[in-house]
């Protein structure tokens, strides 16, 4: 007997999955790059389920910041009612959060929000309404003794908004950690406020932080094409291997040694006395481009879905070039949806087993090589994600286990592979 789903609360639940997720896109990619499209894409909808629920873009904009900024007020709420809270837990709490925010937000994000003007003039309210509690909350903080009495405290509001907005536009986050700017700018900037009372309670809620690991940092997964993302390792392998048979028949799998390598460094290395073939070559192999399948590894769609759901920036890592990514993205439409970035041949100096092309990935969302995982397949790949200093993950699509597990980290066979997921905590 087929199970009874309240249309209601499955249109409420998914209302906040659009939302959750809405506002993830937002703030990685900016207000122009996101299609709803794409977010009907990652939550597995119909394009006409999405426009039923929310007509437009604006619309949605507008309903995620509204949603954002309900959420935000409720926990500060919350955290202020609980038991033993003092004025100067409130007021690091309500900047944790701030700053929490900001590290998420792409830049663009904010430039293109003063496009939308009824958005606009909502937050602008919505600041105000702060800025008045912010004048009440700080003498409360007068009369228990944790501010001083002698201070402006309406010029000490913009001071703190300014201090916000000066993070902004100068991208502070693409150059220090939340910790470091937490430190220097929020702490700095209110010790100025305290009475003794309050510096000691200051530094007090400070080591809790620091010792809570409150200072969370976004993660980067990184995903090579072609065995990775894409089943297709084994169509090149018949292509490279009748290409190496047809000009070195006395050495026998020679397309395994190449795979990871780019069409240029193929050409530089093992086909650099045939300069004259090599236009040939590229031309068979573009046609063979043009009639290959591409079957997404088994479990990697609802993998994929998960690492974006769970707050993970996500970047294909590729020696293919452009024309081979246009012609993924023009059978695969749904693909660019699940990335934020894609990096090709075109973005790097060096191939694969150097770290270059993962090590600008990384740089791409101003990250650590220690805050990313690395996807790969070959051989080539596996040693330019463990040189990078990344985490590496070994996918069994073209070698075996045994012969790739001293290359990586953790080898998994697809993304049905209930240990990645618990691994990377999604």
């Amino acid at each position: 007997m087929a199970k009874y789903v309240n249309p209601a609360l499955y249109r409420l639940e998914l209302k906040e999955k659009i939302i959750n997720v809405a506002l993830q896109e937002f703030f990685k990619k900016g207000i122009k790059a996101v299609k709803m499209d794409n977010i009907a894409t990652i939550l597995s909808i119909s394009k006409r389920t999405l426009y039923e629920i929310y007509s437009t873009k604006e619309e949605l904009l507008f309903e995620t910041l509204r949603a954002e900024e309900e959420k935000n007020e409720a926990h500060l709420t919350a955290f202020a009612a609980t038991t033993g809270r003092t004025v100067i837990d409130i007021v690091m709490e309500y900047y944790m959060m701030k700053m929490n925010r900001l590290s998420s937000l792409n830049p663009t994000f904010i430039i293109e929000l003063h496009k939308y003007k009824n958005i606009i003039d909502y937050l602008d309210a919505k600041q105000k309404d702060r800025n008045r509690r912010a004048i009440e909350f700080f003498n409360m903080g007068v009369s228990q003794g944790y501010f001083r009495h002698d201070i402006n405290f309406p010029i000490i509001s913009s001071m703190c908004n300014a201090s916000i907005q000066g993070i902004i536009d100068d991208q502070m986050l693409t150059k220090y950690d939340l910790k470091t700017l937490f430190r220097n700018v929020i702490l700095v900037l209110f010790r100025g406020l305290c009475t003794e009372k309050g510096i000691q309670e200051m530094d007090r809620r400070m080591e809790e932080l620091e010792q809570e690991n409150n200072f969370p940092k976004k993660k980067a997964a990184l995903f090579d094409l072609d065995g990775v993302v894409f089943d297709t390792e084994p169509q090149y392998s018949r292509f490279w291997g009748d290409e190496c048979r047809r000009y070195f028949p006395d050495q026998p799998g020679l397309e395994n040694r190449i795979k990871g390598q780019t069409l240029v460094q193929i050409y530089d290395t093992v086909f650099a006395g045939l300069k004259e073939e090599q236009p040939f070559i590229t031309e068979r192999l573009n046609e063979f481009e043009r009639q290959m399948s591409f079957d997404y590894v088994p479990g990697f769609v609802n993998f994929i879905k998960k690492l974006r759901q769970a707050g993970y920036y996500t970047a294909v890592v590729t020696s293919s070039n452009q024309e081979k990514m246009a012609q993924v993205k023009a059978r695969r439409p749904e693909f660019e949806g699940f990335f934020d970035a894609i990096l090709t041949s075109e973005d790097f100096e060096k191939s694969k087993p150097d770290p270059d092309c993962y090590l600008k990935a990384a740089q791409r969302f101003n990250l650590t090589p220690n805050d990313c995982v690395g996807f790969e397949d070959s051989f080539n790949g596996l040693k330019a994600v463990r040189a990078a200093g990344m985490f590496t993950v070994g996918l069994a699509t073209t070698n075996p286990t045994n012969e790739i597990r001293d290359y990586c980290d953790v080898v998994i066979k697809d993304y049905n592979n209930t240990d990645v997921f618990s691994l990377l905590h999604i």
